[in-house]
């Protein structure tokens, strides 16, 4: 199989640790034949209540999960046992937590958070960009001050993710946090912590780079081409400076541009006219 072609000769081992993962210092279990690597996930009672497998040989995409048949056969597949009343609340990372930290962190992905472990920083992944109630009402209990991290791909599921800390701060550049190196990580996450001590408000915890780039990358996911996108960052830029400086969350100033614009509808292209641009110029800038 294509998927699979790509691997023969490949380190399970070497593979984890340079996305941050230490298997001789991280509970984990590597089946060596197939590739799988099991994460064990814990509720916050220290219980162990299901796992994530990652290999990297299996396709991500839905589509492509489809064809394979076999729900297993993914890139990551997480199982969680039913809890006492339903509640399935699982997380990774839960070990690196200490009741003296200021700080947690807290990721979408396991990745990630062993990204910021592999700095020094504490926290936890919870798996899903649209955690369950519980998990949140559980976090809130936590004596830590809670810092979101994110990546510019967040939907309306993603805002709920934004939702569970008391910061949040996006990964510049379009990045994941695990994309970053260990250094490049340890200093976006020290100056994340850094603004926060400074005084910079809950709702206002990103630069303007980090801003505009979500606005950037939100506009790139109408099928808008780069010279479109830029075209209208420079006709909304008062727009985007004014609710970075009112701490509005990037979405509702993207939102409004989408709306205005009538992206999302028919071709994906402005269906309005806005000043000093026809439809025209505007689809084949």
């Amino acid at each position: 199989m294509k998927y699979l072609l790509l691997f023969e000769n490949f380190d399970t081992k070497s593979h984890l640790k340079e996305r941050g993962v230490d298997p001789d210092k991280t509970q984990l279990i590597i089946d060596e034949e197939s590739g799988d690597t099991f994460f064990f996930l814990y509720n916050f009672s220290g219980q162990m209540v299901g796992y994530q497998k990652y290999n990297p040989k299996w396709p991500k995409s839905g589509q492509d999960r489809k064809k394979l048949g076999d729900p297993r056969k993914t890139k990551y597949y997480n199982w969680v046992g039913d809890e006492p009343e339903g509640k399935k609340i699982a997380v990774w990372g839960l070990e690196s937590i200490n009741i003296t930290d200021k700080y947690i962190f807290i990721t979408e992905g396991i990745f990630d958070i062993a990204r910021a472990h592999e700095a020094g920083f504490p926290g936890v992944a919870v798996l899903c960009n649209d955690p369950n109630p519980q998990l949140g009402f559980w976090l809130k209990t936590l004596p830590q001050t809670k810092i979101v991290i994110y990546d510019n791909d967040v939907n309306k599921a993603g805002e709920k993710l934004i939702k569970l800390g008391d910061y949040a701060f996006c990964v510049p550049k379009g990045k994941d946090l695990n994309d970053l190196s260990p250094d490049d990580a340890k200093k976006f996450l020290q100056s994340c912590i850094s603004k926060i001590e400074n005084g910079v408000s809950e709702s206002n915890a990103y630069s303007l780079e980090e801003y505009t780039s979500y606005i950037t990358s939100g506009l790139g996911n109408f099928d808008l081409r780069p010279a479109q996108v830029n075209h209208l960052l420079d006709f909304y830029s008062d727009d985007i400076e004014a609710g970075f400086e009112e701490g509005q969350v990037p979405k509702t100033v993207l939102d409004k541009i989408a709306n205005e614009l009538g992206l999302g509808k028919g071709t994906g292209y402005a269906s309005v006219k806005i000043p000093s641009m026809s439809i025209r110029q505007l689809k084949y800038l």
